[in-house]
């Protein structure tokens, strides 16, 4: 969608708009939003937004002047009120990492169900250095521990067997990743495959990733499973004997490595980091007046970067 902003001298004095001229008799095609008006390029899309509860992030904005932190992207959005308070580079294409498994829980729980039992039939194979949980052929396993395991360890091998249960092949999940994907109205984002390892053909955008973890957010499931600092999942292998195996968050935030500012709590969230997208993370945080805000940051150089830039986003909360 491309929104482009009016002059604030038209704001300021109050002008009366027209749209003689402006384009085959649009209707609304000027709309408030968070105290800026924008020319709606399509009107349709923007209605439907609207009535989905979305914040709306102009493609050229002047929120993209309040951030300058050495990231490829930032994007802090009230929740509460759908309104964006930063969208720093927020329609740049940047690859996901393991963000994309955002996308992968989402059509668990809306294509599976939690008690489903799975088994492994086949080896799974991963680049070396992959984040899995050396799940092997013959395990057998519930969605719902695979769930678990995909959001707070981001484990690559529970985002395959997700997608082999609920598609039969990771081809044809990657299929319904991309058609699901423009249904939330992630128009710029393409998948792979269902775990965010890196491919030139596997990117999003910030503004995509606030759509993808904000449509997870309408399942109960999921926001309990981001706030879990760690977790015991069990399971049983192929020779019948249960195994159970202790994990500990990739947020940094829950785990307790970092501090969250004064007056913000944090509910949970999803990183992501491979090389060539960088640390990456989206998050679920409340303010002391209880409002919530999704944040994401993506590129940050390291660790280190990555929750020194969340950290500013967070400040913002509450001023």
């Amino acid at each position: 969608m491309m929104l482009k902003k009016i002059s604030a001298v038209l704001l300021t004095v109050g002008l009366t708009f027209s749209l003689a001229g402006c384009g085959n008799g649009l209707n609304n095609a000027y709309v408030k939003n968070d105290g800026s008006f924008y020319f709606l390029e399509d009107t349709v899309s923007h209605s439907d937004r609207f009535a989905a509860n979305l914040a709306v992030v102009p493609k050229l904005s002047y929120l993209d002047q309040d951030f300058n932190d050495d990231v490829s992207s930032a994007l802090l959005v009230d929740n509460t009120t759908n309104t964006p308070i930063i969208a720093s580079s927020a329609h740049a294409k940047i690859y996901p990492a393991s963000l994309t498994k955002l996308m992968t829980a989402y059509l668990t729980t809306k294509y599976a169900k939690m008690d489903d039992v799975v088994t492994l039939n086949e080896n799974l194979t991963f680049e070396s250095g992959a984040q899995i949980l050396h799940l092997k052929k013959g395990d057998t396993v519930t969605v719902s521990e695979l769930y678990h395991g995909l959001l707070i360890y981001s484990a690559n091998d529970c985002a395959s067997m997700l997608a082999l249960h609920i598609s039969g092949s990771e081809e044809e999940f990657v299929k319904l990743m991309n058609k699901e994907a423009k249904a939330l109205g992630a128009t710029n984002t393409h998948f792979a495959n269902a775990h965010g390892l890196h491919d030139p053909d596997h990117y999003t955008t910030a503004y995509d990733l606030y759509l993808m973890f904000k449509a997870n957010l309408q399942y109960p499931e999921f926001q309990e499973t981001v706030s879990i600092p760690q977790y015991t999942m069990k399971y049983t292998n192929a020779s019948g004997n249960p195994v159970s195996v202790t994990f500990n968050t990739t947020n940094l935030y829950l785990a307790g490595e970092y501090p969250v500012p004064k007056g913000v709590t944090m509910v949970g969230g999803k990183t992501g980091t491979t090389q060539a997208a960088g640390s990456c993370l989206v998050i679920l945080t409340k303010n002391k007046e209880g409002h919530e805000f999704i944040s994401v940051i993506t590129g940050a150089l390291d660790k280190p970067s990555l929750y020194s830039s969340m950290t500013k986003l967070l400040v913002k909360e509450n001023s």
